[in-house]
């Protein structure tokens, strides 16, 4: 852990309820601006996590800041509990963490919050348990809780593409309303942030500005001829393990590589189905990812909800076509320019990676399209400056 200077009045302090070093959406997201914006000073004020060995990448520009009560939840070691419980102690001591983080951000004295705050789901957890009254309460207290006296920048992880809960919304609302600045990672999310800003009265200006994906470490790698063809999925331990089970016994001909991130219980089911030709790789690094993606021929991406996937985007900028479930704002994953989309079931996911496994040709034509789409439009040397423009904005 690397601990920030107390006088960083110029910082940028990203305020999240978990930074791990291990696959993640918001996690890369913050990743990519902080090792990316070399010219800016950031502070990452996240969560203690159980059982977390941290490697800092990144040096002494970057100061991470993990702030009590711990998160039993997350990390190798974090402790096994019913998913009700899980979500009602869990993101209720991320609010308690966030009152916490929002006293750091006024000693630290920084020019600028981005916040990517969301845990107030746990409200509707409470729903039966206490009265109504208190569960307004509660979420007038988060709202003020996640309220900086200093000029604030949300970045919205498709929140606005999803169906989102009644106490989401009003988060929602509340960073339109609030924030000076809501950046959306999707343009259909972008669009319907102004619609609701419209409807609530809400000043902040909203962006569109992708996921971005650094192009010069993701970049296609000339397999050798000795390196046998192989099945990817890169994700979380709790996320599409069903799915992918299926596709590994289905597709007996084929080798597999599985990069996964979670906690030791999360992750001992993934442990069962390791064998001869199915390797499996946990928590790595971000530094870590273009080798390990340099020995993939096709990428699995079960996602199931909306939005643009951080696994989609470092698959292509390194030439690895994808198969991923069907679903709206997939771009820059085009069904027969890019990838395949298929349905979210083992049999068309098995389908559409063999026919992909077995056609060079195709995956070529997919790969180099995904890369050339993806320089284009994702490259962090295109997408960081518009951050670094709304920070200087905002600064100014």
């Amino acid at each position: 852990m690397t601990s920030p200077d107390l006088s960083l009045h110029d910082a940028v302090i990203h305020v999240t309820p978990s930074y791990l070093p291990v696959l993640g959406g918001k996690e890369a997201y913050i990743y990519e601006i902080v090792s990316g914006l070399k010219d800016r000073r950031f502070v990452v004020l996240s969560s203690k996590i159980n059982g977390m060995r941290l490697r800092d990448e990144i040096g002494s520009r970057v100061g991470i800041l993990r702030v009590g009560p711990r998160d039993f939840y997350r990390g190798p070691k974090s402790l096994p509990s019913p998913p009700r419980l899980r979500l009602l102690v869990g993101y209720m001591l991320s609010l308690v963490r966030l009152s916490r983080q929002r006293r750091v951000t006024k000693l630290l004295g920084a020019s600028m919050i981005h916040s990517h705050w969301s845990d107030i789901g746990f409200v509707e957890a409470l729903r039966g348990i206490v009265p109504e009254r208190t569960r307004e309460r509660i979420v007038e207290m988060a709202l003020t809780v996640a309220s900086f006296q200093k000029p604030t920048i949300f970045t919205d992880h498709s929140m606005f593409l999803q169906q989102v809960s009644p106490s989401e919304h009003r988060l929602l609302a509340h960073a339109l309303q609030t924030y000076e600045v809501v950046v959306c990672v999707e343009q259909e999310g972008a669009l319907r942030a102004k619609e609701m800003a419209q409807e609530v009265g809400g000043s902040a200006r909203v962006e569109y500005i992708p996921n971005c994906v650094n192009t010069d470490a993701f970049s296609p790698v000339d397999p050798s001829g000795d390196d046998p063809r192989t099945i990817c999925y890169m994700g979380r331990a709790n996320k599409g393990y069903d799915l992918i089970f299926e596709v590994i016994r289905r597709l007996r001909e084929y080798r597999f590589l599985l990069l996964v991130a979670g906690d030791q219980r999360s992750l001992a089911k993934w442990k069962t189905v390791v064998s001869d030709r199915v390797r499996l790789i946990v928590n790595s690094p971000p530094s870590d990812l273009p080798d390990l993606l340099a020995k993939a021929t096709v990428m699995l991406n079960p996602i199931l909800i909306p939005g643009i996937s951080r696994v989609t985007l470092e698959s292509l900028a390194m030439g690895i076509p994808v198969v991923a479930a069907t679903g709206t704002s997939r771009f820059p994953l085009v069904s027969g320019r890019t990838g395949i989309l298929a349905e979210p079931t083992a049999e068309a996911f098995a389908k559409a990676a063999r026919e992909l496994m077995e056609d060079e040709t195709r995956r070529r034509r997919y790969g180099n399209e995904g890369r050339r789409i993806v320089v284009e439009n994702f490259s962090n040397r295109i997408v960081l400056p518009q951050i670094a423009s709304v920070y200087g904005n905002l600064a100014s």
